[in-house]
Parts: structure tokens; sequence; C-alpha cells
């Protein structure tokens, strides 16, 4: 008993099978202890795999393969006109069902009775029409579909409508101006993206929470969660300044950066947020690197120690509400992303490409290349967080290159 409660487990977890599941709300030592021993039976499976001889584990493969492909068949016939897909939990940990949207329609395929069930068909489909961007997220035990210009509808995990979001003072259609969908990192609130404002909503009761407008006029707002209940918000094109919002009945700035203050004329490209080390990510025009500390940010516990921590709020709560002025955050950590090593003066112009930008639990990925055209890319992967979790001094980074 002692050493299923024992705190390391989420270390162990962390360092025998990466980073990534850093971001999982485990919050008991024994949750932790359970998933190091379903990923080490899984990592055990295939190491057997791997000791069969050549022709088995050929066989095995195959097997497995043609039992995806008939599966991935039967709920996804239009395979080139599939769009997203989204698994849903089920409670013993796997997956009890996936919602496929292909363009024309957007159903629900559970697994255990391989049945269909139809959530929404375009009205009137043609060849020539464009789809609409349907999107869709999943909570605890139920998931939401935005197919609809003034609600969000929401299902229970077998696919029965439970009920609708709507949002009855915001006059905008949701459908042909979102631009995302997304839990908040709490899972207590759902978060609907437009180009100039944020809308949420209480998952637990599906009331209306808040509306936050875009605080420049003519710019797309865009937004990750942050952490405790707090989500990031930067403009798309041409921004300068990362703001931090407390969601709740009375939204209320919390936090802000910057990038003119750090790096005179710049703007913002891209953004990502290590939500439970508050650490965002900053990519800017010149493609340098900045990783930021938000107020929470345990600056004893980093490397370098660069940032005093504000007064101590207990991990995993939310901010508090009360009318403070917004903190200045600061920059932790700057990284050019290309360096000069000899003979690079003598290569073509390159560049990150933003869509590639990925950042999740410490790692930094981004694809560089001329342009959208080019077929000469670099696959570049950072490790920005030793296996403490802290920021290290200096960010090891390795390229792979595509093609």
């Amino acid at each position: 008993a002692q050493l299923a409660s024992h705190p390391s487990w989420q270390l162990r977890a962390l360092q025998l099978f990466g980073g990534d599941f850093g971001e999982l709300q485990l919050t008991t030592p024994q949750a932790w202890r359970e998933l190091c021993a379903e990923l080490g039976s899984t990592s055990s499976c295939l190491a057997q795999l791997g000791q069969l001889p050549h022709e088995e584990r050929q066989a095995r493969l195959s097997a497995a393969g043609r039992d995806f492909r008939a599966t991935f068949d039967r709920y996804a016939p239009f395979e080139l006109h599939l769009r997203w897909t989204l698994l849903l939990p089920s409670p013993a940990g796997g997956a009890e069902a996936v919602v496929y949207y292909y363009g024309s329609e957007c159903r629900l395929h559970r697994f255990k009775d391989s049945t269909d069930l139809c959530l929404w068909s375009a009205p009137n489909a043609s060849s020539g029409s464009v789809p609409p961007a349907l999107r869709a997220v999943v909570a605890t035990d139920s998931f939401y579909l935005l197919a609809d210009s003034d609600r969000i509808r929401e299902y229970d995990l077998a696919g029965a409508l439970k009920g609708s979001l709507c949002a009855l003072q915001v006059r905008k259609d949701f459908l042909e101006d979102a631009s995302d969908l997304f839990l908040s990192d709490d899972g207590q609130a759902l978060v609907l993206e437009m180009a100039d404002r944020l809308v949420a909503w209480y998952v637990a009761s599906g009331a209306f929470l808040c509306e936050i407008p875009s605080f420049c006029a003519g710019g797309r707002l865009q937004s990750r969660p942050a952490g405790r209940g707090t989500i990031a918000i930067w403009m798309e094109e041409g921004g300068h300044e990362l703001q931090i919002w407390a969601l709740s009945s009375r939204p209320r700035m919390v936090a802000r950066w910057l990038l003119c203050d750090h790096r005179a004329g710049r703007s913002l490209v891209h953004v990502g947020v290590f939500p439970v080390q508050g650490l965002v990510g900053v990519l800017d025009a010149e493609h340098e690197f900045h990783i930021v500390a938000l107020p929470w940010y345990d600056g004893a516990a980093a490397a370098q120690g660069a940032w005093e921590a504000c007064p101590a709020q207990e991990s995993g709560t939310s901010l508090p509400e009360c009318d403070v002025q917004p903190a200045a955050c600061e920059v932790v950590a700057s990284h050019p992303l290309f360096g000069d090593p000899p003979g690079r003066e003598l290569e073509p112009p390159q560049a990150p490409l933003p869509c590639s930008m990925s950042l999740r639990s410490g790692l930094l990925s981004f694809v560089e290349a001329q342009d959208l055209d080019t077929h000469v890319r670099k696959l570049h992967v950072w490790d920005l967080l030793d296996e403490q979790a802290r920021l290290r001094r200096g960010a090891v980074g390795r390229p792979f290159a595509l093609f």
C-alpha cells in the first residue's frame, strides 16, 4: 500500500515514457502507478514482438493491419474526404467510439457493436459546395459538436443528445466565425474561439460563462489554455502583445507580456503553452524563440532561477476573483532558431513554417524550409526541459533532413 501511494510514480512515468504524459490531469500516485503498469505492459508486448522471427513478426503485424483497415473502412468509407476524427474514451480506459466528419455527414461509430449513428448531415450537399468547418471536443463523460450557427450540441459518449449550449447575447454565427473549440486546462469550461472574441460556457451545467472581446481591431484573435483556468490570447498577424485571462463570470486579464519591450519592432508569429509548468513559448518574426514565465511559474525550481514565483498558490487551483492589475510576465530564456554554422551562408534562406510549430510537454518541433512549396526541408526537435521537468540552461536540439 505504501509503494502504491509513493509520490515518485509520476516522475517514473515521465522518465520512462516521455514528457507528453506530464499534461495528463492525474492527481493521485495510484493513478500514475496504474498508468506506468499499462504502459509497461504495452512496452513488454512490443519488445516480445521484436524478438520474434522476421516471418512471424511480419505475419502478426499484417494481421493487426488488416483488422485496423477493416474497422476503418466500416466507419469511414469516404477516406479521401475524411476531415477529422475524434476518439471517445470508455470507462475502462480504451476507446468507446469514434466521431468522424467527411464533409457531407458527421457520424459516430461504436466499436463494441459496430453500429453507426448520424449526428449531422448537410441539408443541401453538392459536389461544388464548400463543406462547413464542423468542430468537436471530448470531455470526461460527454462530447461537444459545433454544427449549428447558434448553439453547440452536447452528446453523451454513446451518441445521445444531452442538450445545447447557447449564448443569446452573442450576435455571431458560431459555425461561420469559429476558428477553434477547446476545453480549459482544468476541464471546467468550454471555449469557442472566433476572430474577434472568445465565448465560454460552464461544462458542468452548460450555462453561459463569459465573453472576452478582442483587444485589437482588425486582426484575428488566437488563444490557448494557459493553466489554472486561464487562457492565453494574442493576435495572429502583426501582434506584439500576449495577454493571460482568467475565465470566470467576471473575466479579467491577470498577466501580460509585450514583445516590443523585449525586442523592439518585432511581431508574434506563433505561441505555445506549457500549462503544467506555467511557461509560454513565443516565436517572433525574426525566428527567435522566447520562453516567457507566467506569474505562477516556480522560478526556484527552474534551472537558471531567473524568475521569482508570485505568492504561492496550491497547484491545480484556479486563480481567485479579485480586482488587481495584470502582472508583467518576464522572459526566462531566448533562443535563435537558426545559428550560423560554417557553410550556412551558402544555403538558400530558410524559415520555420508556422503551421508546423508544435510545443508540447517541453518539446519544441518545427519544420525548416524556404517556403511551403520547397522540397528541401528539415525537422527540428528541441528538448527544453530536463528529466525533472525543469527548464534547461540551454535548449538541446537536433535537425532531421526530411528530403
